[in-house]
């Protein structure tokens, strides 16, 4: 895969995103093994994978973005329950804009994991 691949990759997950994120923070998926990568998308290895993290990064930084946080998935046995299109989904919605902002507090229903919350 080159990298005119990866920036198609990168304007999809930013598709859901304002275009204007001044001060905003976004969150992206990432992984430590390429097992891991493989297991939510299994088309695409771990190193493509940074390639398209490393276009989503230049990307944002343009649209004004302040921080960027990365989300590290782990191909854990109740993530592996779930079928292959629940995976890929749950790790295409991993990209997503942060809107909270220091100052304001946290609703506990965002800092509470409750059974059932995540796969």
């Amino acid at each position: 895969m080159s990298w005119q691949d990866a920036k198609k990759f990168a304007e999809l997950h930013l598709e859901g995103l304002p275009l204007n994120l001044k001060g905003r923070s976004i969150q992206v998926a990432d992984f430590d093994t390429q097992a891991d990568c493989r297991a939510f998308y299994p088309d695409r290895s771990l190193g493509f994978h940074r390639m398209i993290l490393s276009a989503v990064r230049k990307m944002a930084w343009k649209r004004g973005t302040k921080l960027i946080v990365p989300v590290v998935l782990t191909a854990t046995s109740r993530f592996m329950k779930l079928d292959q299109a629940a995976r890929t989904d749950f790790a295409n919605r991993s990209f997503m804009s942060l809107d909270i902002l220091p100052s304001q507090k946290l609703d506990s229903r965002l800092t509470e994991t409750r059974p059932g919350d995540l796969p």
